[in-house]
């Protein structure tokens, strides 16, 4: 899921999509602000789970 997430991030920052489909759900860029919420959570299960530490430029986004 955090690889989903991540992936329809960047399809709608980066990629200059209007749209993205993520779970069956078509999403568009005012959904943004969810789609780092869920990416924030995700990465902290993440870690919680693997034991790995983030790399400083990825505590400063958790930090915020």
């Amino acid at each position: 899921m955090l690889e989903e997430t991540q992936a329809a991030i960047s399809a709608l920052t980066i990629g200059g999509m209007q749209n993205y489909s993520l779970d069956g759900q078509t999403i568009g860029k005012l959904s943004l602000p969810a789609l780092y919420d869920r990416e924030e959570r995700l990465l902290r299960r993440y870690y919680r789970e693997t034991g790995a530490r983030p790399k400083i430029s990825e505590m400063n986004i958790l930090s915020d």
